[in-house]
């Protein structure tokens, strides 16, 4: 289980970082175009919550403030059963106590800067994770209305999200609205009138049942179980 706060604070921070990082360089894989914050995981497996890149499926959508969620999680015997292949998320980044990967955060610069100029810090969850890194606030610009320079701060070395100004924002990268959910900040988020149309094809673990329309937003809620999770690969609801 994961205290959607955290969640989500890792998630407005963190999808933002591979963009930006794929925005610069093109021989980068991943990566993509400044989105809402819709994939997450807290074993950092996958679009996660505590990593930029990854294997497979996770969590996906948006939650709110102050209660948990169970999302999917990467199976492991040990934690070499969880490394993806980069330095910041390998298997001395991992405990695997309960059968599952569990992040426990970058442990330098270094292995943040193997991935891209991206710097490891504690964004006010208790772990530390990569970010991108700046000097001024010109590098975290990620080219779109949301995403651009009014929207971040560069401090202490990395680009801080301020959260998106309006709806408009959102809107120009598609079906997204801007709202709060419940850690602080704004961000985008998918849009919708009934739970059915915040199913984007991501597999049974993010189907309508998986969600609710919360005044005209997607709300993730959660996998219900293993089941939903193991359509994905070797992942386990919890």
């Amino acid at each position: 289980m994961i205290e959607y706060q955290k969640l989500w604070k890792v998630v407005a921070a963190v999808a933002l970082t591979l963009p930006l990082a794929a925005a610069c360089d093109d021989d980068t894989d991943g990566g993509g175009s400044g989105g809402s914050s819709t994939s997450t995981s807290s074993s950092g497996q996958g679009g996660s919550t505590s990593s930029g890149g990854g294997q497979g499926g996770s969590a996906s959508g948006t939650g709110g403030g102050g209660v948990t969620m169970s999302v999917c999680q990467l199976t492991c015997s040990t934690p070499a059963d969880c490394s993806n292949g980069l330095a910041a998320y390998d298997e001395d980044n991992y405990t695997c106590p309960d059968g599952w990967c569990q992040y426990q955060g970058c442990n330098n610069d270094t292995e943040c800067q193997a991935q891209w100029n991206l710097v490891c810090r504690d964004i006010g969850v208790g772990i530390d994770t990569c970010i991108a890194g700046c000097t001024t606030v010109a590098q975290c610009n990620l080219g779109s209305a949301a995403y651009d320079e009014d929207n971040y701060i560069c401090a202490d070395g990395w680009c801080q999200y301020q959260g998106c100004n309006g709806d408009s924002e959102c809107a120009a990268i598609g079906n997204y609205v801007c709202r709060d959910l419940g850690i602080g900040i704004t961000t985008c988020v998918m849009a919708c009138n009934v739970p059915g149309d915040c199913d984007i094809g991501g597999g049974s673990a993010y189907d309508a049942d998986n969600y609710s329309c919360d005044e005209g937003w997607c709300r993730y809620l959660g996998c219900n179980n293993d089941g939903e999770c193991q359509a994905l690969g070797s992942y386990v609801c919890r």
